[in-house]
């Protein structure tokens, strides 16, 4: 079915028109996102006619904040968030949120464990300090945006490369677009030598196997982009062993908590965190004291560092 035929079956449970953007567009994103689905065509009026939208840089940053999807694609959104405060704070926030949302392991080679976030922190961080570092900011409303997709994680600024520096050259040589900027990141501790985020990002990828790093640029986008699970490291297995690993760590900082609040700090389904709480307790490395109601979860730390 093209176009004009979509349009002709006007606006319905699953179709809507959008003439301009407006705050009402989120609400019906989520209202999309949290039923069966279904498509919205923005720059066409209530009665079908397509009236069109300049959708320019500053258009399309106000569809965009720091955004987790459900899936590869950028339709069901599963947490969403906006950072307006200072660039220190933006930074550290923008971490906060990807740590959220990324799987992490643990690794035990002395008392204390090791987190070990399946996408190495710091090239998450050289690539959320080169976005700031490199940004347009005379591109008004045109932000930063972190895109969190079950298959790769997404950091893009506003602007392509600087100028006076090449595709070719890209990687090898360094031109500040903010020197002011890069300035103030390097006294506050951010960036330890000017030039070097990039090597930085793709020398921590070259030492795992959990992901992959691409960088895509255009005239008016720079993206980093970092693909998760790689052929080698996306079985069940894996990312069963990093669940119950997750919520060892939670029951070992409350014990009290219920199966449904698991799931939601985790974001993943309660029936998927009831399925690793029933494997823990068979493996004897979690017992249930208690009622379902009132229990309390006990962890078997001997058992713990014994698999470990």
């Amino acid at each position: 079915m093209n176009l004009q035929e979509l349009l002709q079956l006007g606006e319905s449970y699953h179709q809507e028109f959008k003439e301009t953007i407006d705050k009402s567009l989120v609400r019906e994103i989520c209202a999309f996102a949290n039923a069966s689905g279904g498509k919205i065509f923005i720059g066409v009026s209530d009665d079908g006619v397509i009236k069109g939208i300049n959708f320019d840089n500053n258009t399309r940053s106000r569809l965009q904040d720091s955004i987790k999807f459900q899936g590869t694609e950028n339709i069901t959104i599963l947490d969403r968030k906006d950072y307006r405060a200072d660039l220190a704070n933006d930074i550290e926030d923008s971490i906060i949120f990807l740590r959220k949302h990324l799987n992490i392991a643990y690794k035990i080679e002395h008392i204390q464990r090791e987190e070990i976030l399946e996408i190495p922190e710091v090239a998450l961080r050289e690539a959320v300090i080169n976005a700031v570092c490199h940004r347009n900011y005379f591109e008004k409303g045109a932000n930063i945006v972190i895109a969190i997709f079950s298959d790769r994680v997404e950091i893009s600024n506003p602007s392509g490369l600087p100028s006076g520096l090449s595709r070719e050259s890209f990687g090898h040589k360094s031109v500040t677009r903010n020197p002011l900027i890069a300035d103030l990141l390097h006294r506050i501790g951010y960036i330890e030598k000017i030039g070097t985020g990039i090597k930085r990002i793709k020398d921590a990828i070259a030492e795992t196997s959990n992901c992959s790093v691409e960088f895509k640029i255009d005239e008016h986008w720079f993206s980093t982009i970092f693909y998760r699970n790689k052929a080698n490291n996306t079985s069940s297995d894996i990312s069963s062993d990093i669940r119950s690993d997750q919520i060892i760590e939670l029951l070992l900082k409350d014990n009290t908590l219920s199966a449904a609040r698991i799931a939601t700090i985790l974001n993943i389904s309660s029936r998927g965190v009831e399925k690793q709480l029933a494997r823990l307790k068979q493996d004897n490395i979690i017992i249930r004291q208690g009622s379902k109601r009132y229990g309390i979860w006990l962890v078997n730390t001997k058992k713990v560092l014994k698999d470990e």
